[in-house]
């Protein structure tokens, strides 16, 4: 599955001199044809329609010889419109803030820098499906600390037990995972009993590799460290590719003893993870915060954007 711009390549063998290679999009000329025995080239999928294609590679010799490569069957998947923002967010829910990324201090917004050596920055990213102008750029460089966040960006969630939180996310293409998972992302902290946090987690426990998958994490008793990993269906997620999340928080009736408490999540509209006999802490929410942890320092600088972010609560 494929949204926004990926990135094609390919390598061809030849007799007689490489005189290029021509990428198709269902046996259309993608671009013109490149000059090379290796090929590369950045294909904005946008200019796709939803749905199923082929990419194939054919190369050229001096002597005039083609080849064609196998197929590659894509889905194509730029589904979610800027207009099913908030779908499912719970009516009576208050909006605390909508942070289009214009500014990183703007709208009671904090932000500080802690283990990276760089700050972030308001970046733009014409590929951006909601907001194709302005995103946060959070840096990860090699010199962080291990298990540290490299900055943090916060909102005041003053003492709720029903939160809606939703946002927009790419990981950059050359995004590592480490062994414990590929990054916390979102916290919100209660009033002394723990937080809940979203993170992206490996996709099986045999492989490091992409697609990802996005999960809960609850700190806090009876549960210790606990992941609500996706129950009802999981959306692949790889680097490179723009998403919506949505998560969904309600507390418990009675905290700590009628079990009725609520965690949910969607990713580009999709439910994937719905629990509902969750036990929740004494106390409330108090914070939200954008602070994306790492187990292990990058090997190289990379990225996480983030675009319109939106917190409303009851």
């Amino acid at each position: 599955t494929v949204r926004a711009t990926r990135t094609l390549t390919a390598v061809a063998s030849v007799n007689v001199g490489a005189a290029g290679v021509q990428f198709k999009l269902d046996g259309v000329n993608l671009g013109s044809e490149i000059a090379s025995s290796t090929a590369s080239m950045q294909w904005n999928s946008t200019t796709a329609t939803n749905g199923t294609h082929t990419l194939t590679a054919v190369a050229r010799d001096a002597a005039g010889n083609t080849a064609t490569s196998a197929a590659v069957s894509v889905t194509v998947a730029n589904t979610v419109a800027a207009s099913t923002a908030a779908s499912n967010e719970y009516p009576g829910l208050t909006t605390l803030t909508e942070q289009p990324w214009d500014s990183m201090s703007s709208l009671g917004w904090g932000y500080l820098r802690r283990t990276s050596s760089k700050d972030d920055s308001i970046v733009t990213d014409p590929s951006a499906p909601y907001s194709p102008s302005n995103t946060l750029r959070i840096v990860f460089t090699p010199s962080m600390a291990p298990d540290s966040e490299p900055s943090v960006h916060w909102q005041a969630v003053p003492n709720r037990k029903e939160v809606y939180t939703s946002w927009w996310m790419k990981m950059s293409p050359n995004w590592t995972c480490s062994p414990a998972g590929c990054g916390k992302v979102s916290f919100l902290f209660t009033d002394g009993f723990g937080q809940v946090y979203s993170g992206v987690f490996h996709h099986s426990t045999t492989s490091n590799n992409p697609p990802y998958r996005i999960a809960g994490n609850t700190e806090w008793a009876p549960y210790g460290q606990m992941i609500w990993f996706p129950n009802v269906t999981t959306t692949p997620i790889n680097p490179g590719e723009w998403h919506w999340y949505e998560f969904y928080y309600k507390w418990e009736t009675i905290p700590g003893a009628t079990g009725d408490g609520i965690i949910r999540y969607w990713v580009d509209g999709v439910l994937n993870g719905n629990f509902t006999t969750v036990t929740y802490p004494p106390g409330s929410f108090t914070e939200f915060q954008f602070a994306p942890t790492l187990q292990y320092p990058p090997p190289s600088e990379q990225y996480i954007y983030i675009d319109h972010t939106r917190l409303s609560a009851r």
